[in-house]
Protein backbone atom coordinates (compact mmCIF):
# COMPACT_ATOMS: atom_id res chain seq x y z
CA UNK A 1 0.00 0.00 0.00
CA UNK A 2 1.26 3.47 -0.93
CA UNK A 3 0.23 6.64 0.92
CA UNK A 4 1.05 10.23 0.11
CA UNK A 5 -0.07 13.77 0.76
CA UNK A 6 -1.61 15.45 -2.27
CA UNK A 7 -1.22 19.15 -1.59
CA UNK A 8 -3.36 20.02 -4.63
CA UNK A 9 -6.43 18.59 -2.87
CA UNK A 10 -5.20 19.33 0.66
CA UNK A 11 -5.64 15.67 1.59
CA UNK A 12 -4.11 12.22 1.72
CA UNK A 13 -4.43 9.36 -0.73
CA UNK A 14 -3.86 5.67 -0.16
CA UNK A 15 -3.64 3.28 -3.09
CA UNK A 16 -2.41 -0.10 -4.22
CA UNK A 17 0.79 -0.39 -6.21
CA UNK A 18 -1.07 -1.20 -9.43
CA UNK A 19 -2.85 2.18 -9.53
CA UNK A 20 -1.56 4.74 -12.01
CA UNK A 21 -2.15 8.41 -11.16
CA UNK A 22 -2.30 11.48 -13.39
CA UNK A 23 -2.95 14.92 -11.92
CA UNK A 24 -3.44 18.26 -13.65
CA UNK A 25 -3.88 20.98 -11.00
CA UNK A 26 -4.43 23.71 -13.61
CA UNK A 27 -7.73 22.24 -14.76
CA UNK A 28 -8.36 20.36 -11.48
CA UNK A 29 -8.37 16.90 -13.05
CA UNK A 30 -7.32 13.72 -11.25
CA UNK A 31 -7.22 10.38 -13.09
CA UNK A 32 -6.71 6.92 -11.57
CA UNK A 33 -6.22 3.83 -13.72
CA UNK A 34 -6.68 0.32 -12.37
CA UNK A 35 -4.30 -2.42 -13.52
CA UNK A 36 -5.94 -5.33 -11.65
CA UNK A 37 -9.47 -5.91 -10.30
CA UNK A 38 -8.32 -5.51 -6.69
CA UNK A 39 -6.60 -2.16 -7.19
CA UNK A 40 -8.24 0.67 -5.27
CA UNK A 41 -7.82 4.26 -4.09
CA UNK A 42 -8.87 6.06 -0.91
CA UNK A 43 -8.96 9.86 -0.78
CA UNK A 44 -9.01 11.08 2.81
CA UNK A 45 -9.67 14.47 4.47
CA UNK A 46 -9.52 16.29 1.13
CA UNK A 47 -11.00 19.40 -0.42
CA UNK A 48 -12.23 18.26 -3.83
CA UNK A 49 -14.10 21.47 -4.65
CA UNK A 50 -14.22 21.92 -8.42
CA UNK A 51 -12.21 18.77 -9.17
CA UNK A 52 -12.99 16.31 -11.96
CA UNK A 53 -12.07 12.83 -10.71
CA UNK A 54 -11.89 9.88 -13.09
CA UNK A 55 -11.37 6.21 -12.28
CA UNK A 56 -10.62 3.90 -15.21
CA UNK A 57 -11.16 0.31 -14.18
CA UNK A 58 -9.82 -2.75 -15.93
CA UNK A 59 -12.55 -4.18 -18.12
CA UNK A 60 -13.48 -7.74 -17.10
CA UNK A 61 -12.70 -10.74 -19.27
CA UNK A 62 -12.73 -14.51 -18.75
CA UNK A 63 -9.42 -14.31 -16.87
CA UNK A 64 -10.54 -11.26 -14.86
CA UNK A 65 -14.16 -11.79 -13.73
CA UNK A 66 -14.08 -8.99 -11.12
CA UNK A 67 -13.11 -8.68 -7.50
CA UNK A 68 -15.07 -11.32 -5.60
CA UNK A 69 -14.07 -9.92 -2.19
CA UNK A 70 -16.75 -7.79 -0.56
CA UNK A 71 -14.15 -5.91 1.53
CA UNK A 72 -10.46 -5.47 0.88
CA UNK A 73 -7.92 -6.06 3.64
CA UNK A 74 -8.48 -2.48 4.88
CA UNK A 75 -12.25 -2.89 5.22
CA UNK A 76 -13.05 -0.80 2.12
CA UNK A 77 -15.62 -1.85 -0.48
CA UNK A 78 -14.91 0.67 -3.21
CA UNK A 79 -12.53 0.97 -6.14
CA UNK A 80 -12.60 4.72 -5.55
CA UNK A 81 -13.25 5.63 -1.90
CA UNK A 82 -13.87 9.21 -0.76
CA UNK A 83 -13.72 9.63 3.01
CA UNK A 84 -14.33 12.64 5.25
CA UNK A 85 -14.01 15.09 2.36
CA UNK A 86 -15.62 18.14 0.78
CA UNK A 87 -16.94 17.56 -2.75
CA UNK A 88 -18.51 20.92 -3.73
CA UNK A 89 -19.04 21.25 -7.51
CA UNK A 90 -17.03 18.11 -8.09
CA UNK A 91 -17.50 15.59 -10.89
CA UNK A 92 -16.91 11.83 -10.83
CA UNK A 93 -16.55 9.38 -13.70
CA UNK A 94 -15.98 5.67 -13.07
CA UNK A 95 -15.69 3.08 -15.84
CA UNK A 96 -15.40 -0.69 -15.37
CA UNK A 97 -15.07 -0.63 -11.58
CA UNK A 98 -14.24 -4.20 -10.52
CA UNK A 99 -15.01 -3.84 -6.79
CA UNK A 100 -18.05 -4.25 -4.57
CA UNK A 101 -18.69 -0.51 -5.11
CA UNK A 102 -17.28 1.36 -8.07
CA UNK A 103 -17.51 4.60 -6.06
CA UNK A 104 -17.95 4.72 -2.28
CA UNK A 105 -18.39 8.09 -0.54
CA UNK A 106 -18.35 8.08 3.27
CA UNK A 107 -18.80 10.83 5.84
CA UNK A 108 -18.51 13.60 3.25
CA UNK A 109 -20.52 16.65 2.23
CA UNK A 110 -21.13 19.02 -0.67
CA UNK A 111 -22.38 18.74 -4.24
CA UNK A 112 -21.61 16.69 -7.33
CA UNK A 113 -22.17 18.43 -10.66
CA UNK A 114 -21.82 15.37 -12.90
CA UNK A 115 -21.82 11.71 -11.89
CA UNK A 116 -21.14 9.15 -14.63
CA UNK A 117 -20.67 5.46 -13.80
CA UNK A 118 -20.64 2.71 -16.41
CA UNK A 119 -20.23 -1.06 -16.22
CA UNK A 120 -19.94 -1.58 -12.46
CA UNK A 121 -19.14 -5.11 -11.29
CA UNK A 122 -21.58 -4.74 -8.33
CA UNK A 123 -22.93 -1.43 -6.91
CA UNK A 124 -22.21 1.61 -9.07
CA UNK A 125 -22.21 4.14 -6.22
CA UNK A 126 -22.68 3.71 -2.48
CA UNK A 127 -22.89 6.82 -0.26
CA UNK A 128 -22.91 6.48 3.54
CA UNK A 129 -23.24 8.96 6.42
CA UNK A 130 -23.02 11.98 4.13
CA UNK A 131 -24.92 15.07 3.07
CA UNK A 132 -24.65 15.42 -0.70
CA UNK A 133 -26.56 16.89 -3.64
CA UNK A 134 -26.14 15.31 -7.07
CA UNK A 135 -27.10 17.60 -9.92
CA UNK A 136 -26.90 15.13 -12.79
CA UNK A 137 -26.33 11.36 -12.63
CA UNK A 138 -25.99 8.95 -15.55
CA UNK A 139 -25.47 5.39 -14.34
CA UNK A 140 -25.65 2.30 -16.53
CA UNK A 141 -24.78 -1.39 -16.33
CA UNK A 142 -24.51 -2.25 -12.64
CA UNK A 143 -24.17 -5.84 -11.46
CA UNK A 144 -26.19 -4.97 -8.35
CA UNK A 145 -27.61 -1.52 -7.33
CA UNK A 146 -27.11 1.61 -9.40
CA UNK A 147 -27.45 4.19 -6.60
CA UNK A 148 -27.34 3.15 -2.94
CA UNK A 149 -27.48 5.67 -0.06
CA UNK A 150 -27.66 5.21 3.71
CA UNK A 151 -27.40 7.12 6.95
CA UNK A 152 -27.56 10.67 5.57
CA UNK A 153 -29.34 13.42 3.63
CA UNK A 154 -29.27 13.34 -0.16
CA UNK A 155 -30.70 15.21 -3.14
CA UNK A 156 -30.82 14.09 -6.78
CA UNK A 157 -31.89 16.76 -9.25
CA UNK A 158 -31.76 14.65 -12.41
CA UNK A 159 -30.91 10.99 -12.87
CA UNK A 160 -30.88 8.46 -15.72
CA UNK A 161 -30.34 4.96 -14.32
CA UNK A 162 -30.38 1.96 -16.63
CA UNK A 163 -29.61 -1.75 -16.61
CA UNK A 164 -29.39 -2.15 -12.85
CA UNK A 165 -29.39 -5.86 -12.00
CA UNK A 166 -31.04 -5.20 -8.64
CA UNK A 167 -32.24 -1.78 -7.43
CA UNK A 168 -31.98 1.45 -9.40
CA UNK A 169 -32.29 3.54 -6.22
CA UNK A 170 -31.87 2.07 -2.74
CA UNK A 171 -32.39 4.25 0.35
CA UNK A 172 -31.66 2.85 3.81
CA UNK A 173 -30.72 3.35 7.45
CA UNK A 174 -32.49 6.58 8.45
CA UNK A 175 -31.79 8.45 5.22
CA UNK A 176 -33.75 11.25 3.63
CA UNK A 177 -33.58 11.39 -0.16
CA UNK A 178 -35.20 14.11 -2.28
CA UNK A 179 -35.44 13.21 -5.98
CA UNK A 180 -36.51 15.92 -8.39
CA UNK A 181 -36.50 13.99 -11.67
CA UNK A 182 -35.44 10.42 -12.44
CA UNK A 183 -35.71 8.01 -15.36
CA UNK A 184 -35.16 4.31 -14.68
CA UNK A 185 -35.01 1.61 -17.32
CA UNK A 186 -34.45 -2.10 -16.91
CA UNK A 187 -34.00 -2.64 -13.17
CA UNK A 188 -35.29 -5.39 -10.92
CA UNK A 189 -36.64 -2.68 -8.58
CA UNK A 190 -36.99 1.00 -9.47
CA UNK A 191 -37.04 2.60 -6.01
CA UNK A 192 -36.52 0.85 -2.67
CA UNK A 193 -36.95 2.56 0.73
CA UNK A 194 -36.19 0.73 3.93
CA UNK A 195 -35.17 1.00 7.57
CA UNK A 196 -36.66 4.33 8.75
CA UNK A 197 -35.78 6.12 5.51
CA UNK A 198 -37.90 8.58 3.55
CA UNK A 199 -37.88 9.43 -0.14
CA UNK A 200 -39.60 12.42 -1.69
CA UNK A 201 -40.08 11.91 -5.44
CA UNK A 202 -41.25 14.85 -7.52
CA UNK A 203 -41.26 13.30 -11.02
CA UNK A 204 -40.28 9.80 -12.10
CA UNK A 205 -40.54 7.42 -15.05
CA UNK A 206 -39.72 3.73 -14.55
CA UNK A 207 -39.75 1.39 -17.55
CA UNK A 208 -39.05 -2.32 -18.04
CA UNK A 209 -38.70 -2.98 -14.31
CA UNK A 210 -40.34 -5.73 -12.24
CA UNK A 211 -41.07 -3.54 -9.22
CA UNK A 212 -41.87 0.19 -9.28
CA UNK A 213 -41.53 1.06 -5.59
CA UNK A 214 -40.91 -1.11 -2.55
CA UNK A 215 -40.96 0.05 1.07
CA UNK A 216 -40.11 -2.27 3.92
CA UNK A 217 -38.13 -2.97 7.07
CA UNK A 218 -34.98 -5.00 6.41
CA UNK A 219 -32.96 -4.67 9.63
CA UNK A 220 -34.44 -5.49 13.00
CA UNK A 221 -32.99 -2.43 14.74
CA UNK A 222 -34.82 -0.06 12.36
CA UNK A 223 -38.41 0.44 11.26
CA UNK A 224 -40.04 0.59 7.84
CA UNK A 225 -39.64 3.04 4.98
CA UNK A 226 -41.85 5.85 3.68
CA UNK A 227 -42.21 7.09 0.09
CA UNK A 228 -43.89 10.38 -0.80
CA UNK A 229 -44.57 10.37 -4.54
CA UNK A 230 -45.91 13.37 -6.41
CA UNK A 231 -45.70 11.96 -9.94
CA UNK A 232 -44.56 8.52 -11.09
CA UNK A 233 -45.24 6.70 -14.34
CA UNK A 234 -44.61 2.97 -13.99
CA UNK A 235 -46.35 -0.21 -15.16
CA UNK A 236 -44.81 -2.64 -12.68
CA UNK A 237 -45.95 -3.75 -9.23
CA UNK A 238 -45.27 -2.03 -5.91
CA UNK A 239 -44.65 -3.62 -2.53
CA UNK A 240 -45.14 -2.25 0.98
CA UNK A 241 -44.91 -4.13 4.28
CA UNK A 242 -46.95 -3.52 7.45
CA UNK A 243 -44.35 -1.11 8.89
CA UNK A 244 -44.04 1.08 5.79
CA UNK A 245 -46.09 3.47 3.67
CA UNK A 246 -46.27 4.75 0.11
CA UNK A 247 -48.15 8.02 -0.39
CA UNK A 248 -49.17 9.03 -3.92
Amino acid sequence: LISKKLFEIKGDIFYTKGIKIEINPEIKKLVFTQVGPRDWVKINNANLEGWDIIFNGKAPDKNNPGNKQRFNEYGLTGCLNIYNSKVDNSSFEVLNGQCEDSLNIINSHGSIDELNITNAYQDAIDIDFSKIRIDNAIISQAGNDCLDVSGGEYILLKGILSNCKDKAISVGEKSQFNVENVFVQNAKSGITIKDLSKIYLNDGLIKDSEICVSAYQKKQEFGGGIAYIKKLECEGESFVDKNSSIYN
